[in-house]
Parts: structure tokens; sequence; C-alpha cells
């Protein structure tokens, strides 16, 4: 116990927090990833407090997070008491509280409100807590900086620091890389959307169990055990009926597979964490459990079977499968995307999990870019490539991108490239070659390389020329010159 081992990007966060408080700002927004250690930092300007004789009262909405928010604290040294149902009072200067609880019980003093998974800080529930601590400087931690509708928390809090990207993180080593794959996806046209923005659950929950349903759910377990047979995953469902028929149909196909919601005792959780990090259970079926403060590293395998409108779901759930886990030797994290969560009939919903956003308190962000075209593609494997990559991260083929205008869903196995383009039916050659020729000779008289016009024509058309076409696009030029 004692100081913690920081990384360089949370000394700074730690550091910037505190002169964004001693410039005024009352209310700070502390935005980092998923895995990138949100309560260790929060810990930590904890442990500061306490050693200037100030009181925190450290907020959580679940119990997971204050178990993890109590065990940080622990880890480091910091002594401090548990409000929370079932758990016995003590007194000291820092307090982990369980909203639930917190609302019900004589609050007590703190110079520092920590307010754990910051996005939700807009609910009823934490207004009177905001009142009551008008004084109290406010922290609030949070991967996802955006309401429901997508809009920032800037009536919330007054300053944001953004500790670091996904990018970035993954760029430092600090989380895994990813292999996204795009399946069939649940028919959500029709389904109805709460108060929240969100799809009626209800509705959504039918049709996750109905025959098109149940017929993804085969999906789902095939595509694991052709792709990633024996690693470590968890698959996102809409329902608990809908985990449950999940789950069934892995340990069915062979595959040791357990389902968790919030219905399971803390023990009984803790027990299933425990077998997962040993292999003993290799999939975790989940309804509203694994999206927030849970850390099980050993997971590689994200399958997402539920939709949603939500782009801080989305980050969360996909977060689950990107944080380093060297005991296990694991480099790559894979996303299974049957629920259309990252692009749905050609256009994109949420994208990739490191695009870049806008992570301010003044964010207005769309769920669903209707302009946006499709996503790139490798040729070879079909896997999510990154515009211009000169590699397939997956399968390593040459130049790879292959812009898919209007994806088809193809049940039971990746999308292809040729599939995604309609088997090339509605592509014209000979256009591709004169257009590629009328560069080429554009290039020659501006003194350009050849290299540019080919760039354009993957501009104009979303994917490479092949040899055969460049050969036959340089012959039509030199006539034409």
């Amino acid at each position: 116990m004692g100081i913690p081992s920081l990384r360089p990007y949370q000394f700074l966060a730690i550091d910037t927090v505190a002169d964004r408080m001693r410039e005024g700002h009352r209310s700070v927004l502390l935005v980092s990833p998923t895995g990138s250690g949100k309560t260790i930092i929060a810990a930590e300007v904890v442990r500061r407090m306490v050693a200037h004789r100030k009181r925190t009262l450290f907020v959580a909405h679940a119990r997971q997070l204050v178990y993890q928010a109590s065990e940080k604290l622990t880890d480091i040294g910091v002594d401090h008491g548990v409000i929370m149902a079932g758990v016995r009072p003590r007194a000291s200067m820092v307090q982990v509280a369980s909203l639930h609880t917190v609302s019900h019980r004589e609050l007590p003093p703190a110079d520092l409100l920590i307010l754990d998974e910051a996005d939700l800080a807009r609910a009823n529930s934490y207004a009177p807590l905001l009142r009551r601590y008008s004084d109290a400087f406010v922290l609030g931690p949070t991967a996802t900086p955006w309401r429901a509708d997508g809009k920032g928390l800037k009536d919330t809090f007054s300053e944001s620091v953004l500790v670091a990207t996904p990018r970035e993180l993954i760029d430092q080593g600090y989380l895994v890389p990813y292999d996204p794959f795009l399946f069939e996806a649940l028919d959500v046209s029709g389904v109805g959307t709460d108060r929240d923005g969100e799809f009626d659950e209800k509705e959504l929950g039918r049709r996750a169990v109905s025959a098109q349903g149940r017929g993804i759910v085969g999906n789902v377990v095939k595509e694991y055990r052709d792709r990633t047979p024996g690693r470590r995953g968890v698959v996102f469902a809409v329902t608990v009926e809908h985990s449950k028929m999940l789950i069934r149909e892995f340990v069915a196909a062979g595959v040791p597979a357990e389902h968790i919601d919030g219905d399971v005792p803390q023990r009984e959780r803790a027990a299933m964490f425990d077998r997962v990090r040993r292999g003993q259970t290799l999939v975790l079926g989940t309804v509203g459990v694994l999206t927030r403060g849970v850390d099980i590293p050993e997971l590689e395998v994200c399958m997402l079977a539920r939709p949603t409108k939500s782009l801080s779901l989305f980050l969360q759930m996909v977060g689950r499968c990107m944080r380093l886990s060297p005991a296990t030797g694991k480099t790559r994290a894979i996303i299974h995307d049957h629920a259309g969560c990252m692009w749905r009939n050609g256009r994109r919903v949420h994208g990739l999990p490191d695009d870049p956003r806008d992570y301010s308190l003044t964010a207005d962000l769309c769920a669903v870019d209707e302009t946006a075209k499709g996503p790139p593609r490798c040729r070879a494997c079909g896997a999510l490539v990154r515009p211009g990559a000169d590699r397939c991260p997956v399968c390593g083929a040459a130049r790879p991108c292959v812009r898919v205008e209007a994806p088809v869903a193809v049940p039971g196995r990746a999308i292809t490239a040729s599939e995604a383009r309609g088997i090339e039916a509605d592509r014209d050659p000979v256009a591709e070659v004169v257009f590629l020729s009328r560069e080429i000779v554009k290039a020659a008289k501006a003194g350009e390389k050849l290299e540019l016009p080919i760039a354009r024509f993957r501009v104009r058309f979303g994917f490479w020329p092949t040899a055969g076409q460049i050969a036959a696009a340089r012959r039509a030029a030199e006539r034409a010159v």
C-alpha cells in the first residue's frame, strides 16, 4: 500500500485537475477512456485531498462501482468508510457511497464531491446531491462525456479535462488494438424509442427472441467458434431472456458459458468473474452488468448482440475487451458486431471505438450520421480497415481497403468485399479505367507522380485499382497524349 505507480497521462491528469480547481472551477469533468484507470486517478486525487485535511464524498450509482472505488482507495492506503445498505458505517474523512443509499441518509460533510460515471450526473437523483454540496469542488470521472441524446455536460460542469483518447492510449500501448467485424444485424426497423432516446427495450427484446433473432443467436455462436475458439469473451444481449438464449446455444455448442445480470448476488458474481479469469468460463452473457465498473482484462472478444442508439453504451461495451492482459499474452481485442452498432445498412451508426470525437462540454453528437458512407473493408477477409491502410491488420493482405457503399448482411459469416459491393454487379470497370486514364493524363501534364492519380481513383471509387486497370489506363493515357 502507499503512493500508486501512475502512468504518465494519469500524473498529468491529476495535476491538470488541481490546476483547474486553483483557477476557480468548482466542477470539473474528467474524461478518460474505458480501461485507462479513471478510478485510480480519482483515488489519487482523494489521497492528496486527505493530505491537506480535506474531506471527500465519492458517490457511485451501482454497488459494483462502490466496491471498485473502495478497493482502489484501500490499495493506496486511504482510510475510508462505506455508505451502502448492508455495510456498517464508520467515521472517516473519506466516504464512498451508493447513490441510492446516500439519498436516504444524513449526508456527511465534504470539501470534494466525486460523481463516478459522471455522464449520469444529469439524472434527477443527482440534483439534490449537487444542491447539498454546492460549496464543494465537484469532480466527475467518465469515459463517455455525453448525455443520452449525444450532447455534452455543460449544464453540470464548468470545465473539462481530457486525459487521453482511445486512439492515443492504443498508440502508447496502454490499450490493445482491435479487429472489428460486421455480421447480419437484428432488424430494428419500426422499433420505438423511449424517453431517453434509446430503443424501446420491450419491443427490441421481442425482436431479439423472434425467428430472425434466433437465427442471429446461432450466428453469434458460430462466428465465435469459427474465428475465436477458446478465447474469453462477453456477449451483450437485449434482455435476460435473450442473454439466456445465447448462453444455452454456447453451452450446446460445447463452449463453457454463463449468464449474469443485476439480480446475481455479489458473491456469486465475483465467483463468475474468477472463473473467466482462470479460463474455466469462456463466455459471459450479460444484460446491464458488464458495461461499467468491471475490470476483467482477460476478455478478448466483444460480441455485440444488443443494438443501441447510445454512443456511450456502445463505447462502454467495446471497452470491456481493450484492457491490457500481459498474463494471458493478449495482444488484440476482437469485436463481432451482430447488432449494427458500428454500421447498419451501409450507414455509419457509431463507427469505430477510436474514431475522433468531440469530448468537450459543448459536444452535440448525432447518434446516426445519415450521410456517412459505408466502412472500409479488407478485400481478403472482410475485416474493417482504416482508410488508407497499406495492409489489413487481421490477415495482412496488401492494399486491402474497399469502401463499402451499401453492405449486404450475410447470415452466418463476415461480409466479404465482393458481396458488399453486390458481387461487382454495379461496377463499371470500363468507366473506372477511363477515369484513371484521364487522371494520369492530368498528372503527366502537371508533372505529378503516378501515385496521385491512383490515390484520386481510390477517393472516387472507394477502393484501389487493380494492376490490370493501372496498366490499361496508362496505355490509354499514352495514346491520349
